[in-house]
């Protein structure tokens, strides 16, 4: 693996993320087949990928575990285990860059190892942004969320482009968003060469009781604007700023 080419995914918070993404990055659905192979080989082997069947079929098995309960685990892999010994000649054919075998989790052990609990499982390596506990809340970082979005290729809908061009379309179109736009234009020393976004977030408190959730709920709105300099994968360009004393933390 060009390791000059991972240290440009450090920005990544966790090693499996950097991982995930770099090989995501290098060939499509590369980092999901990384993670598959760990899982078959229960190490840290960065350069092996599984095929493409063997990451399908162990995907939608994790699926189907983390959609049922713990306690009938048992019997699902009992019924892999009754269809590996019947098809016992089945294996994936292994690419040359992954010399682990194909197999299917046959026991609970091997179900919890491959897909759903261990350090090596499919679930345990999907990337993922860091959870913080602010009293009363679960808080994942903008910031690290807006890499996760972008790392996966998602579209923006920025209020402007690096070229300038304004978008109006949906809450870009909005009085608010053209204040916004000229707040942030007036503040800015390459405001034609800014991305700018806007939007809304919000945030409920843990629930003490499900039983009435009208008078339990707590909905606490703040207020943000993004303003990303040059590149929108210049993570270090990024400027998070808060109104109205809003409590943010990155």
């Amino acid at each position: 693996m060009p390791v000059t080419e991972l240290n440009k995914f450090l920005y990544f918070k966790k090693k499996k993320n950097q991982l995930y993404f770099f090989q995501e990055f290098l060939s499509p659905h590369a980092g999901k087949r990384g993670i598959v192979s760990q899982a078959l080989s229960r190490l840290d082997n960065t350069e092996s990928l599984a095929s493409i069947e063997e990451t399908k079929l162990l995907f939608k098995i994790l699926d189907i575990l983390m959609s049922m309960k713990k306690n009938k685990h048992a019997s699902l892999v009992s019924l892999i285990s009754t269809v590996a010994g019947i098809f016992s000649s089945l294996r994936a054919t292994s690419e040359e860059n992954c010399p682990t075998e194909f197999r299917l989790p046959t026991t609970l052990t091997d179900a919890k190892a491959m897909c759903t609990e261990g350090r090596f499982s499919i679930f345990f390596n999907l990337p993922s942004c860091e959870v913080k506990n602010i009293p009363g809340h679960a808080c994942v970082s903008l910031s690290e969320y807006l890499d996760h979005v972008l790392g996966h290729g998602l579209d923006v809908s920025f209020l402007q482009d690096s070229t300038g061009v304004r978008n109006t379309q949906k809450i870009n179109g909005t009085p608010k968003a053209t204040e916004i736009l000229e707040q942030i234009h007036s503040n800015s020393l390459e405001p034609d060469q800014t991305v700018i976004g806007c939007g809304f977030m919000w945030a409920d408190r843990f629930l003490g009781s499900y039983i009435r959730q009208n008078t339990n709920l707590h909905i606490q709105h703040i207020k943000i604007y993004i303003q990303i300099s040059h590149s929108i994968v210049s993570h270090q360009s990024w400027k998070i700023m808060s109104q109205r004393g809003s409590r943010i933390l990155f």
